[in-house]
């Protein structure tokens, strides 16, 4: 199908700019930190394919608007972008760390109208050879894109717990002059949906429950028990099917909208097992909301 041709050229136009952003460049740092090698091969890849027309403009915007909105989704739970290393949540860092890039590019190119995400991931590994980390970025960032404020957003969405995440990468966006507009929640991108499921059980289930969690790759995403006792009533092995009579697997998205709402209102949600069982969880909505999905007017 055209979808699985575009995934292929999207995973071969990744791993060729890691010849240039992980093989002749170093990142340093700890896990936390591969937002700058993952999310900028991402990034990368993506403005590849976009100039060789393997993209047209719509697609183009509708994949960068994707990967922002996931990203609010992956920070949904509380935790800033350098925790999301736990098992089964690495693919916020490449989501955040692609808008990140956009960010950047976005406000390098308000100074220099012929500069680009190259020119200014370029000027990163130039600025301290033959490696890079997290503080050569913001220095490049600090310079290259003029507004102190920029590299503020940025480091808060990285290092900061944010209450509404969404919020952030909006304002973000905002600050270096890409508008974004909330898209229609009843039909979301597939891929949106499918992901949703992990960063929902962290922000509504118990910590220790949503810890237990496993999650076995990047289709299969409903979550498994991993331990006992964790999750009352559940037992080791048994996956979680559905969430406010939402199935996880291929909805997740919606079903976080779904039980964030049940959960505001009831202080529980609703979960149906692949063992049949049917469990009322404690969940803990504070004062957060589920993440909508939001679009970008234009591409940069």
């Amino acid at each position: 199908s055209s979808s699985t041709l575009l995934d292929i050229d999207r995973l071969v136009a990744h791993e060729a700019a890691h010849f240039w952003n992980d093989d002749q460049y170093k990142r340093r740092g700890d896990p936390g930190s591969a937002w700058l090698d993952e999310g900028s091969a991402d990034a990368l890849a993506v403005r590849v394919l976009h100039a060789t027309g393997v993209l047209d403009d719509a697609a183009y915007r509708g994949v960068l608007s994707e990967a922002a909105s996931e990203c609010a989704l992956w920070l949904s739970g509380g935790e800033p972008l350098d925790a999301l290393t736990r098992p089964g949540h690495s693919r916020g860092l490449y989501v955040c760390g692609a808008t990140v890039s956009l960010v950047a590019e976005a406000a390098v190119r308000r100074r220099d109208p012929g500069a680009d995400l190259f020119t200014f991931w370029r000027a990163v590994f130039d600025e301290s050879k033959p490696t890079y980390d997290e503080a050569t970025f913001f220095r490049v960032l600090d310079r290259l894109g003029g507004a102190p404020a920029v590299g503020s957003a940025v480091r808060r969405l990285v290092h900061e717990r944010l209450d509404d995440p969404a919020r952030a990468l909006r304002d973000a966006l905002r600050l270096v002059g890409l508008e974004t507009t909330v898209g229609s929640q009843e039909t979301l991108p597939p891929e949106y949906e499918q992901h949703g499921s992990i960063p929902e059980m962290d922000a509504l289930l118990p910590r220790a429950c949503a810890r237990a969690l496993t999650f076995d790759g990047d289709t299969e995403v409903r979550p498994t028990v991993g331990a006992d006792g964790a999750c009352a009533g559940l037992s080791r092995g048994d996956r979680l099917e559905s969430v406010a009579g939402v199935p996880l697997a291929r909805q997740g998205g919606t079903s976080l909208q779904r039980a964030y709402a049940a959960c505001r209102a009831r202080h529980v949600v609703d979960v149906v097992t692949a063992k049949g069982e049917r469990v009322t969880l404690p969940c803990e909505p504070q004062t957060k909301t589920a993440p909508s999905y939001f679009e970008l007017t234009r591409a940069p």
